[in-house]
Order: C-alpha cells, then structure tokens, then sequence
C-alpha cells in the first residue's frame, strides 16, 4: 500500500499556510543584487557571510520608501515569506525597508581597497598597454562556470579570430586567491597569451 501524496500545488499552499506565522517580520542584511523590473517591482537580495534571501517590493510600497538602497547597503526588511506556485521560489514580500547602517562586507571591501591603493597597487604606472587588437586571449577562470561561457560567445560574436588559452582555477571559496595567483604566474611563464582575463560571475562583492 502506498502512502497518499501530496500534489505541488497542495503542498505548496501547506507551506505557504505555514507561513502566516510570519505575518510581520524583520530581517536585516545586506544587499548583495538590485534588479528594477519594468513593472515598477523591485527585485534584491539581501544576505550575510552564510545564507542569502530572495526578496520583493511592490510598486505600490515604493512611494513609502525614503531614500535610495544600493548593493552593498545594510537594510532591515520587514514583510511576509512566500513560496510562488509557478518558479517553486522562496521570496521574501517586502512592505517596509529601512537602512541599518553600512553593510559590514562593503566595509571590508572598501578598507582592502584603500590599503592596496595606499601600497600604489592601482597606480597607472604600474600598467601595460593593452594591445588594441590581441590575437591570443588567456582566461582564468573555472571550466565550469557561467562566466566562461558568457566570455566564449561574447568572443565568437565579436572577435572570432583570436585564439583562446583556458586556465582553470577556482574562482571563489577557500584557497581560490592562491589558485588564482599560480594561474596567472603560469600563464606569464608561458607567455603566449597576448592579454589576460581573470573572470567570474557576479552577485557578490
């Protein structure tokens, strides 16, 4: 005898019932992506070092908003959870943002800048010219990510004459800098790319 099962739709409205404990609740992040839709809706997420948060904000509670959020602000949400029958995604429906400082990962960023700024890292002398018509393009990146696939067809489209060297590395989590930093410095050892490109996708600061 098998045991009755839900449909999607019945357990998504379970969930979704579950969900009226959270009426009106806060949450307090940082905003890590920014998407104004044509509809006048407001698309983000907000996050923390662990978990990231899908959130929405209507038109009609934008005119209440003071101010404007960018990524890397510090906000406090106050809305309902909802789980969409149609994408199956977790959003959280925003009726009240506020600010609650700057966000702590935009800070450390900024302070990192300014100490290699400091160091002279960024200035133009350290530069080379860029040649105006390269024939030979290294990429550093992950062989499986999004971002490399975004470069190729960008590249095909545009400049389909230039050859492609693929270094793999890991692009984010731990241990990525270092992988990150021998790729480039193999890359150099060869000397056969003419420019390189270290890419990855965004989302995050």
């Amino acid at each position: 005898m098998t045991d009755k099962a839900f449909s999607v739709t019945q357990f998504v409205d379970i969930v979704n019932l579950s969900f009226e404990q959270f009426e009106s609740v806060t949450v307090e992040g940082e905003i890590s992506t920014s998407t104004k839709a044509s509809s006048g809706h407001w698309y983000f997420s907000i996050k923390d070092e662990e978990a990231v948060l899908s959130c929405a904000m209507f038109r009609g509670k934008l005119y209440s908003v003071r101010g404007v959020f960018k990524v890397g602000d510090k906000v406090r949400v106050t809305g309902k959870p909802n789980l969409y029958p149609g994408s199956g995604k977790l959003t959280f429906i925003c009726s009240k943002i506020e600010a609650a400082g700057e966000g702590k990962l935009y800070e450390l960023f900024l302070r990192l800048k300014n100490e290699l700024t400091a160091l002279g890292w960024f200035d133009q002398s350290r530069k080379k010219p860029i040649p105006r018509v390269p024939r030979t393009i290294g990429i550093i990146t992950s062989r499986t990510g999004v971002a490399l696939q975004d470069v190729m067809n960008r590249l095909r489209a545009r400049a389909p004459y230039v050859g492609v060297l693929l270094y793999h590395t890991a692009v984010q989590g731990k241990g990525a800098e270092a992988e990150i930093a021998q790729r480039i410095n193999k890359a150099n050892q060869d000397n056969k790319a003419d420019v390189l490109l270290l890419v990855r996708g965004g989302g995050s600061l």
